[in-house]
C-alpha cells in the first residue's frame, strides 16, 4: 500500500502516515511526500497530519493518491554462472550476485512524446518534461509513489538515452536493471532483484550498462528501490531469471 501527497499550495506542508491502528506509536511509515508498507489483508489507516513550524500549523489543501500493488506470483529461480564486467581484469562476478545496488536515473520511453527511434528528438535537459514522464509511468504501471529522479545525464549521447540507443517500452523503463556487463544481454531479458526479506521485482535488463564502479553489482530505478524499501547503496541480490516468461514488476516468489 502506498500513499502520495501533493501539497503544492504556498505555506502548506502536510505529511502522510501509515498506521496499524489509530495510535501514533503504531506508525508503520511516514513521509513528507509519500509512505508505503507491505501489508497483509486487514484494516490499516492512512493519516494526513500538518507540519508545525514556529508554533504554526502548516495546514491547507492537498491531494492524496493511494495505490495497492498486488505482486504477481512465479518462480524466482536464478541462473548460476559467471558474468564478465568491463574492467574486471578477468575477475568475473559469480551470479546470482549480492552486493551494493545504485539508484539509476530515468530513461526516455516510446510514449514520452519524443518519437520512437534513436534519430528522433530527445529532452534538452535532465528535467525537461520529466513530470509528464512520472505521470505517464504511474498511469501505465499503476505503481503509486513520489518520483523525483531526473533523466539520465548525457554520457556521449542524449539526455535520457540508454546504451540501448532507442526509446524503451514504458513498462520496461519502470522496472529496469543494469549491470556493468561486458556483453550486454538482449533488451528485455528478465532478471530478479531481491531484498534480504525475500521481496522481489522482475526487472528488464539489456537497456543500460553501469554503474561504472565495480563496487556496485548493478543499478535499478527509484520504482524498484521504493517497492523493495531500499535506496542508493543498499544490498540486493541480482540474477537472471530461469523463467524468461515472467511478467515485469513485483513478484511473490513460489
Amino acid at each position: 500500500l502506498s500513499a502520495v501527497i501533493d501539497d503544492s499550495t504556498a505555506g502548506v506542508d502536510v505529511d502522510v502516515h501509515l498506521l496499524a491502528s489509530l495510535d501514533a506509536d503504531a506508525c508503520l511509515d511516514r513521509g513528507n511526500w509519500d509512505a508505503a508498507a507491505h501489508l497483509a489483508a486487514g484494516t490499516w489507516y492512512v493519516v494526513v497530519d500538518s507540519y508545525v513550524s514556529g508554533g504554526t500549523e502548516q495546514a491547507g489543501p492537498y491531494t492524496i493518491t493511494m495505490g495497492r500493488t498486488i505482486p504477481n506470483t512465479g518462480d524466482c529461480t536464478m541462473e548460476e554462472g559467471w558474468l564478465d564486467r568491463v574492467g574486471d581484469g578477468g575477475d568475473a562476478l559469480q551470479m546470482p550476485a549480492t552486493g551494493l545496488v545504485s539508484l539509476e536515473a530515468h530513461l526516455v520511453t516510446v510514449d514520452d512524446g519524443y518519437g520512437t527511434s534513436a534519430s528522433d528528438p530527445w529532452p534538452s535537459s535532465i528535467t525537461e518534461s520529466i513530470g509528464d514522464h512520472y505521470d505517464m509511468s504511474q498511469e501505465y504501471t499503476g505503481f503509486i509513489m513520489h518520483r523525483d529522479q531526473s533523466w539520465a545525464p548525457q554520457e556521449g549521447c542524449e539526455y535520457g538515452q540508454s546504451a540501448y540507443g532507442a526509446k524503451l517500452p514504458v513498462e520496461d523503463e519502470g522496472w529496469y536493471v543494469n549491470m556493468y556487463w561486458s556483453d550486454r544481454p538482449d533488451a528485455g531479458t528478465r532478471m530478479i532483484v531481491m531484498n534480504a526479506q525475500g521481496q522481489a521485482v522482475v526487472a528488464a535488463a539489456g537497456y543500460e550498462t553501469g554503474p561504472g564502479d565495480l563496487d556496485y553489482v548493478g543499478g535499478v530505478p527509484e520504482e524498484v528501490h521504493y517497492y523493495l524499501g531500499t535506496s542508493h547503496g543498499s544490498t540486493l541480490t541480482l540474477g537472471f531469471a530461469v523463467d524468461q516468461s515472467l511478467p515485469l514488476g513485483p513478484i511473490q516468489c513460489d
